[in-house]
């Protein structure tokens, strides 16, 4: 499991969105900003195929945005001017088209609802023996399957159980709905996608920055109400632990590190490259320090700034004697990034000397 959230900051953003921020040991650790409405990732619709192209094996899906969306057909094959049900998986962003899919997935904090479905799956960190049980206790209605999500098994049953409950009303009512398109079945809902974000992290307190925000979450979350403290500081919550700083310096290419040196990190279209470097700083020990402390501030900038596919990084050279420090800077990066809601893969040293890590994206959410 995760390591404990002291406080998620819950503070509006724009059009609608919400932007959570996990204090993890004092600090900024982690963020997660979701949209609301028809346009962020998460919304489910009924469109219309427009245009196929067989060579990518997509189709452009009219859903009443502004431009139509991307659907990857795979080996189900659809004609223009099908209706189709799809979900966003991806929002429109800059001259990027959304993306949907055929897939419609409702994530809850506990179990994630397919329409389309059937039967009840445990993911690998549902609890173990308690999640066998509670997978053997729901029953999804036809057309509806049920996926235990990390913890469930260990969660409050009655929660668990009002959640499937709720979640399998949607499902059903998106699986069986055979509106006109376009037309939007359910948009996205910004407070069950911060609850779903962060689902299997144990949570000290949910600082919301309003009265609105908090009653929003009391009524998703009831289990969790003497944990959700209402403030009116509105986007000023974001001061709190040094937030807003925080969230700013993350938009800078370079970082510094508190061991003297600095990490560089750069955005490609192929891959995230990250270069550490000791500051200037030759005293015997630099190479070790430097790159342990670069080793979490990377894991925890991947995290706040969101970047997800190919990272190589390049650790300040271990070579000759200092190549017995490789193995420790792979485990500290390990530990680093365990706490990540995105699975994080570190392949280790190429011949080169870069260190290679491929990270899970996270879907847009804003619209």
């Amino acid at each position: 499991m995760s390591a404990a959230i002291e406080a998620l900051l819950v503070a509006p953003g724009e059009a609608g969105a919400l932007q959570a921020v996990a204090i993890r040991a004092g600090q900024v650790d982690d963020r997660a900003i979701a949209g609301g409405g028809a346009a962020a990732s998460g919304a489910v619709h009924r469109g219309r195929v427009v245009r196929v192209v067989p060579g990518l094996r997509a189709a452009f899906v009219a859903i009443g945005l502004e431009r139509p969306a991307l659907l990857d057909l795979g080996n189900a094959p659809l004609e223009a001017g099908a209706a189709v049900t799809v979900q966003i998986v991806e929002a429109a962003a800059g001259d990027k088209a959304a993306r949907v899919s055929r897939r419609i997935a409702l994530a809850g904090r506990f179990i994630v609802a397919l329409a389309g479905g059937r039967g009840v799956a445990a993911s690998r960190r549902a609890g173990g023996d308690a999640g066998a049980a509670l997978a053997a206790k729901l029953h999804p209605p036809a057309g509806v399957g049920f996926l235990l999500r990390h913890g469930a098994g260990d969660a409050d049953p009655a929660a668990v159980e009002r959640e499937a409950a709720a979640l399998a009303a949607l499902a059903a009512t998106v699986a069986a709905a055979q509106d006109e398109p376009p037309h939007c079945l359910l948009p996205a809902d910004p407070v069950a996608a911060v609850l779903s974000e962060f689902a299997g992290d144990a949570i000290a307190s949910i600082v919301a920055a309003n009265a609105a925000i908090a009653r929003a979450f009391r009524a998703q979350a009831p289990d969790l109400a003497g944990q959700i403290e209402a403030t009116e500081e509105g986007a000023g919550l974001l001061d709190r632990y040094g937030a807003a700083d925080a969230l700013a310096a993350a938009e800078a290419p370079v970082v510094a590190l508190a061991s003297g040196g600095r990490i560089t990190i750069e955005r490609t279209a192929a891959l995230v490259a990250i270069d550490v470097d000791t500051g200037g700083a030759t005293d015997a020990d630099a190479v070790g320090r430097v790159n342990a402390a670069a080793a979490d501030a990377i894991a925890r900038q991947l995290r706040l700034r969101d970047l997800g596919g190919l990272v190589a990084i390049d650790f300040v050279r271990m070579e000759g004697a200092a190549a017995r420090l490789r193995p420790r800077v792979l485990a500290r990066l390990a530990k680093a990034a365990a706490v990540d809601r995105q699975p994080v893969d570190i392949l280790g040293f190429t011949a080169g000397g870069l260190c290679e890590v491929v990270r899970g994206r996270t879907a847009r959410r804003g619209p």
